[in-house]
């Protein structure tokens, strides 16, 4: 259940960094000088709520507060096709391991955009390899669309 929350902050992030041109565009991408700024929160989702008051306490758990959340890329990668860069965000909840605080995930970037274009979460497909995710991934990213794996707590 955690996880959704993962997912959601990162679909956020990633259409925040979908919708930026400076990523390719701005000359830092053959830089090993990471990026980072902070994710305006501007246009989160709506909270959810069921007129069930039970299935109201489950729902709770994936409701964050729209407040504004630093995010860190490092290149990591590059190819003809597209740039990979490692992405770091502080999870929206808590763990007993802090290095679970903190969500990782690999944000692959076409090498050369032609504008705004859709965006894709990508899910591995619980080996724990990321193959299958990768390939995935960069096939989105050498076609203009750029995607981002989501990487779960003790997982990988």
């Amino acid at each position: 259940m955690v996880f959704g929350l993962q997912v959601a902050a990162s679909t956020l992030l990633l259409f925040t960094l979908s919708s930026c041109a400076w990523v390719p565009h701005c000359g830092l991408a053959g830089r090993a000088r990471p990026l980072a700024g902070v994710a305006a929160c501007r246009n989160t989702l709506k909270p959810l709520s069921d007129p069930d008051p039970r299935v109201n306490e489950w729902l709770k758990r994936y409701n964050f507060p729209p407040t504004p959340f630093a995010w860190r890329l490092e290149l990591t990668a590059t190819a003809e096709t597209h740039l990979v860069y490692h992405l770091t965000f502080p999870s929206p909840r808590r763990y007993d391991t802090p290095e679970c605080d903190t969500v990782h995930g690999e944000y692959y970037v076409p090498a050369a955009p032609k504008g705004r274009a859709p965006a894709v979460v990508v899910l591995d497909i619980l080996d724990g390899s990321f193959v299958v995710a990768r390939m995935i991934a960069r096939h989105f990213a050498a076609a203009g669309i750029p995607s981002l794996i989501v990487k779960m707590p003790y997982y990988g």
